[in-house]
């Protein structure tokens, strides 16, 4: 079974890139984030036609699972905005996805 999702040029558009610059290290680094703010900054000038880049770079403590915690739900509210910004046949498609994923495990010898 294939399966094909075709989008508009206007579509397409929606699907920029959602990019987070993530710091990781913080507690050892002074000044880590305001000298990353600096580069984000540029790279925002300079791939905005391409890429939804956050405009405020995260640091966090590689070792605090409190850190870790916030970036999951980053990730995961990010996730659920970019499915709120997708054509609808795109949410069909990734449904329909999960649904195969999900009929292949529960049938192993079936091809």
């Amino acid at each position: 079974m294939a399966l094909i999702c075709c989008f508009t040029l206007q579509e397409v558009h929606l699907l920029q890139t959602k990019v987070v610059v993530v710091l990781t290290h913080a507690d050892r680094v002074a000044g880590l984030a305001a000298w990353a703010k600096g580069i984000v900054t540029q790279l925002q000038r300079q791939f905005a036609d391409v890429l939804d880049l956050s405009p405020e770079p995260i640091a966090i403590n590689a070792t605090s699972s409190h850190s870790s915690s916030y970036i999951a739900g980053l990730i995961q509210d990010n996730t659920q905005v970019i499915l709120e910004k997708l054509p609808p046949v795109f949410v069909v498609c990734s449904a329909l996805r999960l649904v195969l994923v999900d009929w292949k495990l529960q049938h192993p010898g079936s091809h």
